[in-house]
């Protein structure tokens, strides 16, 4: 196999942000794409390849902060996103969560490049505390992210102002960009590019497949014992409010000044490894940055973590949370329903972040059974039944398909 094609979308304007930040600081290996529905700000944003969706819709006056609109405009453009993704091997999606453009979209860039059997990373930001109204937005957002997404890495940006909590709004706004940017930078150019210890495309594809909701911890140290010290500040990043022991697995990017050495990289390699699950899979690549003399930087990426502020861990816990809301969405049962399962388990359509622990995955005609029954008390009249068909028209069997293995009590 020859070199892996890495592209990086970046969709509505937080998604440009942070492609202009990659041009800015330069990135070997991967082609950036910005796409959008602000023709304006599309027009002042560098990247390699520039795409204006959902023209007929939007006129290219953006999505007035409506994620449907977004959504509808990405799916209007999708023979153009199809061809930018094409023959794509690894493709990162860089969106803010809680807008329209980005929330929208993000999910159909998602589908599409998964529809092209390229590995799919969604880089994202969740909004600040202060921004309500778009709090359940990007909730929704990044639920429909997952969907497609082999792995969604969250940047909580209420947690990056632990980190830089003096600075104005705007350039806060700035440091999630450099984040995201970082991030990405680091893990491609591990890929592509001759490093002390590279990052093989393989063993990515291994970590990042299926591996749910990640989170990003940075840390730094200079002095004696630096490798410890910067892993420790890693793991206890505010960005890592989880329990990250229970990961399934982990990618180290670690960045040194020439004085760093081999021995001094693979102990960090090492420190990690001991302090995760024996289960866990963790790589590590590490680079020499001329920038950092005397100074020890070390970046994780931990997949399939757990953390009350965001999705479940499993891809089988967020499929109950996946078929409640579209049940929801087309009208069946309201928003604040509870749904009985068939082990006497009870699931809330909005409690998302609380998907039941099941011993077993219990079919997806087990799971309807209460709802048929419901359903035909609602319309007895009408004689309504709820047929395996209008399942499948959901999605529903998709989601309740799959291997039976029993989930983890988390």
């Amino acid at each position: 196999m020859g070199q892996a094609r890495i592209v990086v979308v970046g969709c509505g304007g937080a998604g440009n942000n942070t492609i202009k930040r990659l041009m800015t600081i330069g990135i070997q290996g991967a082609e950036c794409v910005a796409i959008n529905t602000d023709k304006q700000h599309l027009a002042v944003t560098t990247a390699h390849r520039k795409l204006l969706i959902g023209e007929r819709i939007t006129r290219g006056l953006g999505a007035g902060g409506y994620p449907h609109v977004g959504q509808a405009a990405a799916e209007e453009s999708a023979h153009q996103i199809t061809e930018l993704l094409r023959d794509a091997d690894l493709v990162f999606i860089a969106a803010g969560l809680g807008g329209g453009t980005g929330t929208g979209s993000a999910p159909v860039v998602a589908e599409i490049a998964k529809n092209n059997d390229a590995i799919v990373v969604g880089v994202v930001t969740m909004p600040f505390k202060l921004e309500r109204t778009r709090i359940d937005k990007a909730n929704a957002g990044l639920a429909r992210l997952q969907e497609n997404a082999d792995t969604v890495v969250v940047i909580d940006n209420q947690k990056l102002m632990e980190l830089v909590p003096d600075l104005p709004l705007e350039e806060a706004f700035g440091v999630a960009d450099e984040v995201l940017a970082g991030m990405v930078k680091g893990i491609t150019e591990t890929i592509t590019m001759p490093s002390l210890i590279n990052l093989d495309y393989a063993d990515v594809r291994t970590i990042i497949c299926n591996g749910g909701v990640a989170l990003v911890g940075l840390g730094e140290a200079t002095g004696e014992n630096r490798a410890e010290s910067a892993i420790i500040n890693a793991l206890t990043s505010p960005l890592l409010e989880v329990q990250w022991s229970g990961a399934t697995g982990a990618l180290i990017h670690i960045t040194g000044g020439p004085d760093m050495s081999l021995a001094e990289a693979n102990n960090v390699g090492e420190l990690v490894s001991e302090k995760m699950s024996t289960n866990a899979n963790v790589i590590w690549g590490a680079r020499v940055d001329p920038r950092l003399s005397g100074v020890l930087r070390v970046m994780l990426i931990l997949t399939g973590v757990k953390s009350p502020q965001l999705l479940p861990r499993s891809k089988e816990e967020s499929g109950i949370a996946t078929a409640t809301r579209r049940l929801a969405e087309f009208g069946v049962i309201s928003a604040h329903d509870t749904i009985p399962d068939p082990r006497g388990v009870h699931a809330k359509v909005h409690d998302v972040g609380k998907a039941p622990s099941l011993s077993r995955r219990p079919s997806w005609e087990e799971r309807l059974k209460p709802l048929e029954k419901r359903l035909a008390g609602r319309a007895r009249k009408d004689k309504f039944e709820f047929p395996k068909k209008k399942a499948e028209e959901l999605g529903l069997r998709k989601i309740f398909e799959g291997s039976r293995e029993p989930v983890r009590d988390v």
